[in-house]
């Protein structure tokens, strides 16, 4: 059985792209839903204040993995980190109206495939 890299790769899938803003506040929000088809994930800090990730969302400004301030950023790729790049993403920050861009990168079949 082809591992599920080579499969992404194959000519039966292309891939679909989308970036979108969101805005964090001082209660969790999530940034990205979960999505099994995701195969690449970006978040990027575009505020002037720290922000916290997790795939929790019981997340704090305490327990969170810290995004620094003007474009401290993460990625995931389906390769090198599993299924974590596929889990839903929330933050949160200790001041209204930050916002954070999430990329993201999800292996769609290809019709009749």
């Amino acid at each position: 059985m082809p591992n599920e890299d080579s499969s992404i790769l194959s000519s039966s899938y292309i891939l679909d792209e989308e970036e979108k803003e969101t805005v964090l506040g001082t209660t969790v929000i999530e940034i990205v839903r979960q999505d099994p088809k995701r195969v690449f994930l970006l978040i990027q800090n575009r505020s002037d204040t720290d922000v916290f990730i997790s795939t929790k969302q019981n997340i704090t400004t305490s327990t969170g993995f810290r995004l620094i301030a003007n474009y401290g950023s993460l990625s995931y790729t389906k390769r090198d980190h599993g299924s974590l790049v596929t889990k839903a993403h929330f933050g949160i920050t200790s001041v209204a109206t930050k916002t954070v861009v999430s990329q993201e990168a999800l292996a769609i079949r290809k019709p009749g495939k």
